[in-house]
């Protein structure tokens, strides 16, 4: 049986300057980035992705495992990583988001046959704070295998 998963990224859209220009600016190193006009890379052995990417892009993502291991703190776990990453350029972040979209996004995946328990899903005070002070939107994607 395959565990429940959590992925959490932190990102960036619609941007005027090039992702290498904002990356400079914020001092923050992305883990992807990509520009308007570009097609989105796929894994060797898939065919090209036929979309073209809208907007430029600037995404980091929690780097934690993504297997569930503790139901209860495993989701804040991951957004406390990702708002970690941006900490020592939090200022120069916060005014970036303010000049694009913004957007905190987990993606939740729950296996029902898995014998782990739900992953509990909520944002402290602290943490709703700082998502306020950035201007961050919440998407959430559920998927239930």
């Amino acid at each position: 049986m395959e565990p429940h998963e959590i992925r959490v990224r932190l990102a960036l859209y619609e941007f005027e300057e090039t992702p290498e220009e904002l990356t400079s600016a914020l001092g923050i190193t992305p883990d992807r980035t990509f520009r308007k006009g570009e097609r989105p890379v796929r894994p060797p052995g898939l065919p090209p992705d036929p979309r073209v990417y809208e907007y430029n892009g600037w995404v980091i993502e929690s780097m934690l495992p993504s297997e569930v291991d503790d139901p209860v703190d495993g989701f804040e776990k991951h957004v406390e990583a990702v708002l970690k990453r941006i900490e020592p350029g939090l200022e120069k972040f916060t005014e970036a988001a303010q000049r694009c979209y913004c957007e905190l996004a987990v993606v939740l995946e729950l296996r029902p046959d898995s014998e782990a328990s739900l992953p509990s899903v909520a944002f402290d005070k602290q943490t709703l704070r700082t998502l306020a002070m950035i201007g961050a939107n919440i998407d959430f994607d559920l998927y239930v295998f």
